[in-house]
């Protein structure tokens, strides 16, 4: 238009030629716009796509980790108590002796065993047997303390890690939950069940001695309990 307006044109075919580039330069414009904003409508759903795959890898990733951590729990975990197994114990057992090592912190540990499992299963079942030890469980739980590590080592047989206890003091845990157990009555159905536990009791000062030994030298003081009538505390 300025061409048409500021320079004058006497030849109809240069108005046409002026014109003709006129309206060829818009065209182009709208051509040009329109794939810029096409361009832009594609880089923005691409991006949107982008935002969107991240969103979802991100919630996989957190369900992922989430799963794994609940596995690893249930790795730790007996399945029966709720309580820890003996994997979780065997994991602790480490890390406990090497402050005992360090600080001089006494580390004793007791092994459990119910004392007549084997009658309660043959009598009433294998349920009812469960759930004397749900119940066993329980109630050995609340004679410990929190940061003691309490496992099922394996049928019948539990264990406790007791930290900075000394024997005399492990002993009077071992006592304590020892009469909370003569004295459980546990209800199956019509019938109430009772028992009693025998506990072998170990206690280090020094931390040399190995977890397997600590173990053993605690099983064979549960096996003189037993020996010696059950229903009693042994010391090694």
């Amino acid at each position: 238009i300025w061409c048409i307006h500021r320079i004058p044109l006497v030849d109809p075919y240069e108005t046409v030629a002026v014109l003709a580039a006129y309206l060829i330069s818009n065209i182009y414009g709208v051509f040009v716009s329109r794939q810029n904003s096409q361009v832009r409508r594609q880089h923005y759903l691409l991006l949107m796509q982008e935002m969107e795959t991240r969103r979802d890898l991100a919630q996989q990733t957190s369900e992922l980790e989430k799963t794994q951590a609940e596995l690893s729990v249930l790795a730790m975990t007996d399945a029966l108590t709720g309580i820890g197994n003996r994997r979780h114990f065997l994991n602790q057992m480490p890390i406990e002796l090497e402050r005992t090592r360090r600080y001089g912190y006494p580390l004793s540990i007791m092994i459990f065993d119910l004392d007549n499992l084997k009658d309660i299963n043959d009598k009433y079942g294998h349920d009812a047997g469960d759930e004397v030890i749900r119940s066993f469980a329980r109630h050995c739980s609340l004679g410990l303390r929190a940061n003691d590590h309490f496992a099922r080592f394996g049928g019948d047989e539990f264990i406790a890690l007791l930290i900075q206890t000394d024997r005399e003091a492990a002993k009077g845990v071992a006592e304590r939950i020892r009469t909370i157990i003569e004295n459980m009555k546990v209800r199956f159905g019509q019938e109430t069940i009772t028992t009693t536990v025998s506990v072998g009791l170990i206690t280090t000062t020094n931390g040399e001695i190995s977890g397997e030994e600590l173990i053993n030298n605690a099983d064979k003081a549960l096996y003189a309990a037993k020996n010696s009538g059950r229903n009693q505390v042994a010391t090694l």
